[in-house]
């Protein structure tokens, strides 16, 4: 039905990758022109999806800040990710449904600095409070373990291992829709590409051009949500595997790159395992956040509350606009 619904392409381009000398992506294979803009983002979205003993290296940088990294993906679908931003690394295991993540010490104030770069961004109304900076300390130097949201996102997780970001336009809906088909009422795709737009989204393919002698075809995203307008170009091969070489965001259409990526692809051992961390170097998720924020209320249910904030007691609240360390 994909390969109708999207112009005849198969689903071995897993296999001819592996063969590929060092890329699984450049100027041979099936076409990805002659579709539309939306297909396309699905062909893109299935590919990722798709992605099985392939590992990405990526470098580029977020609001200025220099970011390099790369992505495996296992035959069995774990995935292992290094994220560098700036100077700080973060490490993210994914084994079966448990994802664990390991930010070195330091790096939540450099990810807050770089948020603080973004267009529009508001000290107001966004700078994190400081009981919510006191808690992201307390997650550096162990493997959190959490249930995994970035599972089934294939390669694009750098997004992911920051909890959205420039790519995602601040919302991860990876989890949403893990099968990352293209619903036509919600106008998102799943799967770590184009989700988390809103509903007024415009899909269009500019012309062909070439970056590091790929030729590429600009998809262009341009969503339009409450006050903001964004654009996402993803820059995909003409021919052969539909993954992107390059992505670059404008948070706010000034016509300014605010963030931009470039994608090296490559075959890795399928024999190659991704392994849990010993647990004496994990901390669970709800743990932690018990020990700091205290107990969720009776009304957040038995999984307690999605939202650090929600942890405390309504007198707790009434002391300072938020929660503290019970």
């Amino acid at each position: 039905m994909f390969a109708t619904a999207c112009g005849g392409i198969d689903q071995d381009w897993a296999n001819r990758a592996k063969e590929a000398a060092d890329s699984p992506v450049g100027n041979t294979g099936e076409s990805n022109v002659g579709i539309t803009a939306e297909q396309l983002l699905e062909r893109v979205s299935e590919a990722d999806r798709a992605a099985r003993s392939v590992r990405t290296d990526f470098t580029g940088h977020f609001y200025g800040v220099p970011v390099h990294g790369d992505t495996s993906v296992t035959e069995n679908g774990d995935i292992e990710s290094h994220l560098t931003v700036k100077d700080r690394e973060v490490h993210v295991l994914v084994v079966g449904d448990t994802e664990y993540t390991r930010m070195e010490e330091g790096t939540n104030k450099v990810l807050i600095d770089m948020i603080a770069k973004a267009p529009g961004y508001d000290p107001e109304l966004e700078e994190p409070s400081e009981s919510f900076v006191e808690f992201g300390k307390l997650l550096e130097g162990k493997y959190l373990k959490d249930e995994a949201v970035s599972r089934g996102t294939g390669l694009q997780s750098f997004d992911a291992i920051l909890g959205g970001g420039p790519f995602t336009n601040g919302d991860d809906s990876a989890g949403e829709n893990p099968d990352g088909d293209f619903d036509e009422d919600e106008d998102e795709y799943g799967g770590g590409y184009g989700g988390g737009y809103g509903d007024d989204v415009d899909h269009q393919l500019g012309d062909a051009l070439h970056i590091d002698g790929i030729e590429v075809i600009p998809l262009v995203l341009t969503s339009r949500t409450r006050d903001l307008t964004s654009v996402l170009t993803m820059y995909v091969p003409t021919h052969g595997t539909p993954l992107p070489v390059r992505m670059t965001s404008d948070d706010d259409n000034d016509g300014k790159v605010d963030a931009s990526v470039d994608t090296h692809y490559r075959a890795v051992d399928p024999d190659r395992t991704v392994t849990a961390p010993d647990e004496d170097r994990t901390v669970d998720m709800d743990t932690i956040m018990e020990d700091f924020f205290g107990s969720p209320g009776e009304s957040d249910g038995p999984d307690g509350p999605d939202d650090p904030d929600d942890y405390g007691t309504d007198e707790d609240d009434e002391d300072d606009g938020g929660p503290v360390r019970a």
